[in-house]
C-alpha cells in the first residue's frame, strides 16, 4: 500500500487538514466530550512517533456506559493505523504477579501495541504503575520463571471497559475516550458516516499514518514554545504528541485526563457500600417502626 509523501515542513493548514481526516475516522463513536475525539489520534501518534518520545506513555482508556457501543472497535483502528494490524487483546490479569508476567512476555517480542480488553475490576497496580511510568527499561518476572529481568519497554497500552473505576495513581496516568449511547439498542444503529469502518481503513491506511506523521512534523519542524503546560511524568509525550495535535486542531488532549475522585481504593470503597448501607438498613428500621 503507498504512502503518500509528507513534506519536509508542512504548514499548520496541512496539520489541520491531516488532523481533519484521521480524527474523522472516529466521527460515528458517541464521545462524552468533544475532546476524547482526540484520544484515539493521540494513541495512534504515541506509537508512531514513539522513537522520539524520551519518556513515558500514559495509558489510553475506552469507556462506555454500556456493551456495543463502540469501544473494542476503536482499539482495532488504532492498531491497524499504527501498526498494519488490527488488536490482538489480552484479558485483564486476575493478580499483579499474572500481570506482571504478561507484560514481560509482550516485551521480549517487542510488542509496540498493547490493548487489554473488557477489564470488569478497578484497573490498575504496582506492575502497570510501573510500566505506563517507565522512561526507557523495566525488571520484570519472566513466564513460568521466578526469575527477573530488565528489558526495554516501549510499548503503548491500551485499555476498554464499561464504567471503569481506578486502583491507586493510575487514573492520574491515563487519557480516557467515554462513549455513551442514546440508543436503546446500539448495535442496531445504522446511520453512520463511514458505513464499514474496518473496510475504509484498510483501504486509506497508507493516507492515514502520513496524516499523523504530517501532525508531527508540523508542530516539531517549528520548534515553538510549549503552550499545555506540564503533565507530571508525561512531559515529554505532551511536548511531543498533545502539543502537536493542540497545533493542528486546537484541541487539548489532556482535558480527557479523569478527574482525581475516579480513583478508587478497595478498603475504602468497600467500607463506603458497607456504611451506605448500615444507613439504609436504619433508616427502614425507623420507619417500620412508625419513628
Amino acid at each position: 500500500q503507498p504512502f503518500p509523501e509528507i513534506p519536509e515542513e508542512p504548514t499548520r493548514d496541512q496539520a489541520r487538514a491531516a488532523y481533519d481526516r484521521l480524527s474523522g475516522v472516529f466521527a460515528d463513536f458517541p464521545y462524552t466530550d468533544p475532546c476524547m475525539r482526540a484520544v484515539p489520534v493521540a494513541a495512534i501518534l504515541s506509537v508512531l512517533g514513539r522513537a522520539a518520545i524520551r519518556g513515558s506513555i500514559p495509558m489510553f482508556m475506552f469507556d462506555a456506559s454500556s456493551g456495543r457501543t463502540g469501544k473494542t472497535l476503536q482499539t482495532d483502528v488504532i492498531a491497524y493505523i499504527a501498526t498494519g494490524r488490527f488488536a490482538s487483546r489480552k484479558a485483564y490479569p486476575p493478580s499483579d504477579e499474572e500481570t506482571e508476567k504478561v507484560l514481560m512476555a509482550y516485551a521480549l517480542a517487542g510488542t509496540s501495541l498493547i490493548c487489554i480488553d473488557d477489564i470488569k475490576r478497578p484497573f490498575g497496580g504496582e506492575v502497570l504503575d510501573m510500566v505506563v511510568t517507565s522512561r526507557d527499561e523495566v525488571d520484570l518476572r519472566i513466564l513460568g520463571k521466578t526469575e527477573h529481568r530488565r528489558v526495554p519497554w516501549r510499548a503503548t497500552l491500551m485499555g476498554t471497559g464499561n464504567n471503569i473505576s481506578w486502583l491507586g495513581q493510575m487514573a492520574a496516568r491515563s487519557l480516557v475516550a467515554r462513549l455513551e449511547s442514546n440508543l436503546e439498542r446500539p448495535q442496531d444503529r445504522d446511520d453512520f458516516t463511514i458505513p464499514d469502518l474496518p473496510a475504509h481503513i484498510q483501504e486509506h491506511r497508507g493516507e492515514l499514518v502520513a496524516d499523523g506523521l504530517t501532525i508531527l512534523r508540523a508542530y516539531m519542524s517549528k520548534a515553538l514554545p510549549p503552550e499545555l503546560g506540564r503533565w507530571g511524568g508525561f512531559d515529554e509525550w505532551t511536548r511531543v504528541v498533545a502539543e502537536s495535535i493542540a497545533f493542528a486542531s486546537g484541541v487539548n488532549v489532556l482535558g480527557a485526563r479523569p478527574p482525581d475522585d475516579g480513583e478508587v481504593n478497595p478498603e475504602t470503597d468497600a467500607l463506603r457500600i458497607i456504611l451506605t448501607g448500615l444507613s439504609e438498613m436504619e433508616k427502614l428500621t425507623l420507619s417500620a417502626n412508625g419513628l
